[in-house]
């Protein structure tokens, strides 16, 4: 499919992401002098689309109004989509001592993050896909819809637990783009001949504005800390308790939209209002003073599109056949309901381990997905997707691609 070949294109322009995608996280306690690791992630997931119409709106080509209609039949009340593109590289020196303690080394850490979520009505999706034509006579309801988009380049500065492994790094962002849509009441009501109508609305949208790189500034912190328990047969499992861009973020300069009234006009179609308040800048001015529309140039502050997660790991010293793995993940957006994954791995091998898992959850709702890792000396290398269906079937809703690469010594 195209749109995979596009995952696979942009997994190679985002350098990594880490423990933000279902390929495990490995605990290894052996000692080295030094770790690269590069990680990345592409992928986006519905609770109403399928593929096939998400292929054609993304690559373009014609939407019929019978796969419209089929769509907006699978739509409910609200329904969410997300789209994640991200990259990390971590560096861990474990032969430069900090805090004149031998157990702790210094870390490095950059990356990159890009988020698109929303969560929408029914009625919002026939609208953009149907026009108001089909609402005439009738109520259009989108009061809980939002739309919200962020991009940020991250440098981390920290400390990793040479024996545990767990790690705390500092991070400074620069935020490259913004945008936030929440109407928090939104009626439209049109007559059936189209020459009235009345609108209860009150929301509000911020928007970065211009081509510069550099649109915000942000401070944050990543914490992975690892905790051994014993486990079952006397084994040893570690258990992970992570946080990832936590922190805030200040948009030097965003264009917001404010409103909250009730409007009611006659005599002009909902094709006339809109062609007045996209006519002249005078004429605009006066459109919004008449529907009460407050626009200004702020300075916004943010948090952060951040996660927790909590997780038992695999362990990479553990010769058993069969590992098992779980845990919780909780963005910090509204659209992103709480994820909860559950897999296994199988080791064919020294060198090679596959897995297959579960989950429920995020922008989402059920998915199952396997990966491939293997292991030559000091290179590791895994690959795998958490949505096999979305990558195989235009009945799937979403695709996801990810990986990740380590080098010791």
């Amino acid at each position: 499919m195209k749109l995979t070949k596009g995952l696979i294109i942009l997994l190679c322009f985002s350098s990594v992401l880490r423990a933000q995608n279902m390929l495990p996280q490995q605990m290894d306690t052996s000692k080295y002098k030094g770790t690269v690791i590069f990680s990345g992630l592409a992928g986006f997931g519905t609770t109403a689309l399928n593929n096939t119409f998400s292929k054609t709106f993304i690559q373009g080509g014609h939407l019929s109004r019978d796969l419209v209609l089929q769509q907006l039949e699978q739509h409910k009340g609200i329904n969410r989509f997300g789209v994640e593109i991200a990259g990390q590289m971590d560096y861990h020196n474990y032969e430069l001592n900090l805090f004149k303690k031998a157990n702790y080394c210094l870390a490095l850490r950059t990356g990159y993050n890009s988020y698109l979520s929303s969560n929408y009505t029914q009625d919002a999706f026939g609208l953009v896909f149907q026009g108001n034509a089909a609402y005439t006579g009738d109520t259009l309801r989108l009061s809980g819809s939002e739309l919200s988009g962020v991009s940020f380049q991250k440098f981390g500065l920290g400390f990793v637990n040479k024996k545990t492994k767990s790690s705390f790094v500092l991070n400074g962002y620069n935020v490259s783009s913004y945008q936030d849509l929440f109407i928090r009441q939104g009626d439209f009501y049109t007559d059936s001949n189209a020459q009235r109508f009345y609108v209860n609305l009150a929301g509000k949208w911020e928007s970065t504005t211009g081509a510069n790189f550099h649109q915000g500034r942000g401070i944050g912190l990543d914490l992975d800390y690892r905790l051994p328990v014993e486990w079952f047969n006397g084994d040893t499992a570690y258990i992970q308790l992570m946080a990832n861009n936590i922190g805030f973020m200040q948009i030097n300069r965003a264009e917001v939209y404010r409103i909250d009234r009730e409007i009611s006009y006659e005599g002009y179609s909902i094709s006339n209002w809109m062609n007045f308040a996209n006519s002249s800048d005078s004429a605009m001015i006066s459109f919004q003073d008449s529907v009460g529309l407050d626009v200004r140039q702020e300075r916004v502050f943010g948090i952060l599109p951040g996660f927790f997660q909590v997780g038992k790991l695999i362990n990479e010293r553990d010769t058993a056949t069969w590992q098992s793995y779980f845990g919780i993940r909780k963005y910090i957006m509204r659209a992103y309901n709480p994820l909860i994954f559950i897999g296994f791995q199988y080791r064919a091998s020294s060198w090679l381990q596959a897995g297959i898992q579960g989950s429920y959850g995020g922008f989402s709702t059920f998915k199952a997905g396997a990966y491939l890792q293997g292991s030559w000396n000091t290179f590791h290398f895994g690959v795998g997707s958490e949505d096999l269906i979305g990558l195989a079937s235009g009945r799937g809703k979403g695709q996801n691609l990810y990986l990740r690469c380590v080098y010791r010594w």
